[in-house]
């Protein structure tokens, strides 16, 4: 009986998958409850080798030209058999405990985020579990974070099998990085999903090369397809001031200020907010509104 599907979201990183799929293969839980899918978009198959070293390893490949993260796991996760389905990037390692902590962590309705640590290390040093850089969510409490799912990030989470034969799956127009899984967690809670944060559900981010500029620009292109496609003022908030500092300041500015009120941010000034009072609930039309300067004001 599988119990457990791992899906991970893979292009051009055989050597960090290497050990991420080590790591997965010491698991306490029988190798015959769980399965791990790759969701390869590799116009070549350098995966096919690891098939000899995993024995419950699949690798389901549809090329692409660019990165889709929303398309690669889509692909893995339209041939998962378990009842709980896991996301797990290609550069995460995890202790033997992983799997089984995320079964004991289910529910049908809960959607089970874990802890990623050392996300912003870069030495490689991969050998053991001493973090040097705890997942900075914790910097703040996650579980009392207003705006959930702006927290709940896909390189270790968990939900129930029956959101995804509801068909709740990731927005393969998002392209690049970064959004596409806040836009699928913000999705997930509007359909009812309790998002709950687990800091012993641990893993380790392996370090790997990335082009930061490139990553903002692909991101702001996809927080800007958010925007359209939800017309809400939480997005919106998330939107201009990120994910952690939206949850930072979210009560104490939009509580007070914003409240009954429609927020746009003003692409010519980014210190500049556009408010105005909705015509109707219904409406994500202006009425009148006035320009907030948020450079004046102490958050």
């Amino acid at each position: 009986m599988i119990r457990a599907s791992i899906v991970i979201p893979y292009k051009n990183r055989m050597a960090n998958l290497g050990k991420v799929l080590d790591h997965l293969s010491a698991q306490n839980v029988p190798a015959k409850n769980y399965e791990i899918i790759i969701g390869s978009l590799d116009e070549q198959e350098p995966t096919k080798e690891l098939y000899r070293r995993y024995s419950n390893l699949q690798v389901v490949s549809q090329p692409l030209g660019y990165w889709n993260p929303s398309y690669a796991r889509n692909i893995g996760i339209r041939h998962t058999k378990g009842e709980q389905i896991i996301l797990l990037d290609a550069d995460i390692i995890v202790p033997p405990d992983f799997i089984q902590k995320h079964l004991d962590a289910a529910s049908p309705t809960r959607i089970c985020v874990g802890s990623v640590d050392d996300y912003a290390e870069n030495e490689n040093n991969t050998s053991h579990f001493d973090t040097k850089n705890e997942d900075v969510r914790w910097t703040i409490n996650p579980n009392r974070a207003p705006l959930k799912w702006a927290l709940a990030w896909t390189g270790n989470i968990s939900l129930n099998r029956g959101y995804i034969d509801r068909g709740i799956l990731f927005d393969e127009e998002f392209v690049g990085w970064g959004g596409e899984d806040l836009e699928w967690s913000y999705r997930l809670q509007k359909e009812g999903a309790e998002i709950t944060f687990f800091k012993d559900i641990a893993c380790k981010h392996i370090s790997h090369e990335r082009d930061v500029t490139k990553n903002r620009k692909e991101e702001r292109k996809n927080f800007n397809r958010f925007l359209i496609k939800a017309q809400n003022t939480d997005v919106e908030f998330v939107v201009r001031f990120g994910d952690m500092e939206a949850n930072r300041i979210f009560e104490r500015y939009y509580d007070k200020r914003l409240n009954d009120y429609c927020l746009l941010v003003s692409m010519d000034n980014p210190t500049t907010l556009i408010v105005g009072q909705k015509r109707d609930e219904n409406s994500s039309n202006l009425g009148s509104y006035h320009r907030l300067d948020l450079a004046g004001i102490a958050l």
